[in-house]
């Protein structure tokens, strides 16, 4: 049984990596996610019309973040039980993905109890959720 490994290169330069060794989380598998506080931040840029000034790393991104989940109707208990099962970063991302695409999902507080449940069951992954990010952004082409 391995531990899990994430890895999140915050502001550009500095590599983050999380080892997880808590037992009271489920998921064995390694997932290593990469992704710039800087390119989260371009891939959803909705938390900034809430904290224009205020994401200045992932510290403050989640509080920002923290802020924002009775606004998109997620039950505090539901947070709560994210964040043991899937961690803080990427709680984090879970609920940036989920407002970009708020009006889509039809109930975030059902869609982050679903993600929990695969947790549980070492069946969640970050990957499709950032990839389905980063599909949407057209890269700028310089001439």
């Amino acid at each position: 049984q391995g531990n899990k490994k994430y890895i999140f290169d915050s502001e550009g330069t500095q590599n983050t990596q999380l080892e997880d060794t808590e037992p009271s989380q489920s998921q064995e598998a390694t997932e290593t996610v990469k992704i710039h506080l800087s390119e989260l931040l371009i891939l959803c840029p909705t938390i900034l019309e809430f904290f224009p000034d205020e994401i200045s790393g992932w510290s403050s991104l989640t509080k920002c973040v923290e802020q924002i989940v009775p606004m998109l109707g997620i039950d505090m208990p539901v947070y709560l039980q994210a964040l043991k099962h899937l961690g803080n970063q990427r709680v984090v991302i879970v609920l940036l993905y989920i407002l970009e695409n708020f009006e889509r999902i039809g109930n975030p507080g059902g869609y982050l109890r679903a993600l929990n449940r695969q947790a549980q069951t070492n069946e969640f992954s970050l990957l499709p959720l950032v990839a389905s990010l980063r599909s949407r952004v057209t890269p700028e082409i310089v001439s």
